[in-house]
């Protein structure tokens, strides 16, 4: 089952591809279609950043954002979007700075400065033992881009759930 904005768009589509690499934070969703009042009901313009396509399988929901461009015309079209997670990049989140200098090593800690990076989404911080971050480590950027380059110190990289939440694993 396919849902835009609560409706059940299933009926009214050809395809839709999910797509879920290793090495990209997000999830993405391409869906293509041939029904023209589908058409007049995807506005990346309305509500952007929010959670807009929700997808159903078995048991398992993804959540995405409905993103630009829609591609094609009204009677052959496709559109799409990333996860959740896409609300962490500076595009939704905007930037952040932060620096360390003068902070315990307690408060370094790379899951916890990571975690406090992010704005809307939650960290499931999977990389084991303590990982203190140097006194003189600093960042600007989006908050995602920040928890990328902390997981990346210590060889872990970053995804998201399918509900959108951030995951740093080995």
């Amino acid at each position: 089952m396919i849902y835009l904005d609560g409706t059940d768009i299933s009926g009214k589509i050809e395809k839709a591809t999910i797509t879920m690499d290793r090495e990209a934070p997000h999830n993405s969703i391409e869906i293509s279609s041939f029904t023209p009042g589908l058409f007049a009901s995807i506005n990346p313009r309305v509500n952007p950043g929010t959670h807009r396509i929700t997808v159903i399988h078995g048991s398992q929901s993804w959540y995405f954002l409905l993103e630009p461009p829609i591609r094609g015309d009204e009677r052959n079209f496709s559109f799409g979007g990333r996860s959740l997670s896409a609300q962490e990049d500076e595009l939704y989140a905007g930037r952040v700075d932060i620096s360390l200098f003068g902070l315990s090593a307690a408060q370094r800690e790379a899951g916890v400065v990571a975690a406090d990076l992010l704005r809307l989404r939650s960290l499931d911080w999977r990389l084991s033992g303590s990982m203190p971050l140097p006194e003189t480590w600093s960042f600007s950027g989006s908050p995602l881009a920040g928890v990328q380059e902390i997981a990346g110190i210590f060889g872990g990289i970053v995804r998201c759930s399918p509900t959108g939440n951030i995951i740093v694993s080995p």
